[in-house]
């Protein structure tokens, strides 16, 4: 019986010491994986516990995150520098600094008058080919300046404006551009409105203009 004891007692003495063993083990291997956790995160290359294949030790990640910032404000810097250029390009351009081309230098009394519409009835086809943009000069009966506009395509813009103001489009004068320049364009048709004593009603900034510009409504004209 006394030898039964004892054997108990050495069987649970030596599972003691195998679960104090194991732990010990398990806190060790614990501790190695969450060392090389911390060193893979601050290296920024973290794949489970292991770096990746390829990826070199930095020594110090603080350096490599002031280099990638520097990096990122070098762009910044340029992008800026770009933009401010572009933005005294335009500046200038909006200024009138842009040289008027020859096709837009002939006065508007020199430019020949055109039918706005043809013996077949239909609108004038007014296009040049080449050319990007235009001005042109929309005359009465009575050969009064009545608006004067700027278009990427004349034609289409012509036909609008038959719809819009059919009693107003009798002739029509037009200049070609071959490279358009807002700021060009806006100073050839202030030319041409001055050179009609500045009174042009399609021109007007107000109600007229916008009949000649903007789509109708009908609402606006229904009776009750």
């Amino acid at each position: 019986m006394m030898t039964s004891l004892n054997s108990r007692a050495i069987c649970r003495e030596a599972s003691g010491a195998c679960l104090q063993k194991g732990a010990v083990v398990r806190s060790q291997k614990w501790r190695a994986t969450a060392t090389t956790r911390r060193s893979t995160i601050r290296l920024g290359v973290v794949a489970g516990d292991i770096l990746l294949p390829g990826s070199k030790p930095v020594e110090d990640w603080r350096a490599a995150e002031a280099e990638r910032k520097r990096v990122k404000q070098e762009s910044l810097d340029a992008t800026a520098a770009a933009k401010a250029v572009y933005d005294k390009q335009q500046a200038a351009a909006r200024g009138g600094v842009a040289k008027v081309p020859p096709e837009l230098q002939t006065p508007l009394s020199d430019i020949p008058e055109i039918p706005y519409i043809t013996a077949e009835g239909f609108v004038e086809d007014c296009s040049k080919a080449g050319a990007k943009a235009t001005i042109y000069a929309i005359f009465d009966k009575e050969h009064a300046l009545q608006y004067v506009g700027m278009s990427r395509s004349i034609n289409p813009s012509l036909r609008l404006h038959l719809a819009r103001m059919p009693s107003q489009c009798h002739y029509v004068k037009v200049a070609h551009v071959a490279a358009p320049n807002r700021a060009v364009l806006q100073k050839v048709q202030d030319d041409w409105i001055a050179s009609s004593d500045g009174t042009v009603p399609g021109n007007d900034g107000g109600k007229c203009q916008h009949l000649w510009e903007n789509a109708l409504d009908c609402k606006t004209v229904w009776t009750d």
